[in-house]
């Protein structure tokens, strides 16, 4: 069996449980596999963090965070006083994610991360994205690849 600290209950289908492990441990063994195969392969890896426009500015003070902060707001959200729990779960999720990317940049120095949400989070959300937060729309889609770019150029 599994404690309840194993796994995370996704609020949106509550039948949907997520492994704690995956936000703690494999999705940056992942990365880092794929960062050892593109090195020995004389490969520039380019990892682009996801936007996802919920909470901007919940979502900026958590990018300050480490990993197992994040973790126990993840295992916790429904202690927290936040209404939508939904919306948290996702920001949080999201957090853990892009954090691990930089984890992986301070592993893999020749490894190039793209922070498109700097920007993107100092716009209206209609501006960038469509009405769910999380996909961009064709304006977005530019500032994404302009910042892709842009860190290129400057790394290469």
């Amino acid at each position: 069996t599994t404690s309840s600290t194993d796994k995370v209950t996704n609020p949106d289908n509550p039948s949907l449980k997520h492994s704690i492990n995956y936000f703690k441990n494999k999705y940056y063994n992942q990365l880092a596999n794929i960062a050892v195969l593109s090195k020995k392969n004389n490969i520039k890896l380019v990892l682009i963090k996801e936007p996802y426009y919920l909470d901007t500015n919940l979502q900026i003070k958590l990018e300050k965070l480490d990993t197992e902060t994040l973790l126990k707001k993840l295992t916790n959200l429904n202690e927290e006083n936040y209404e939508n729990k939904s919306n948290l779960f996702w920001i949080y999720t999201n957090a853990l994610l892009n954090n691990s990317m930089d984890k992986i940049k301070e592993e893999f120095n020749e490894v190039i991360v793209v922070d498109p949400t700097d920007i993107l989070y100092t716009m209206k959300k209609e501006k960038n994205f469509l009405k769910d937060g999380n996909h961009l729309n064709n304006n977005g889609h530019i500032i994404v690849a302009e910042a892709i770019y842009q860190k290129i150029k400057n790394e290469l």
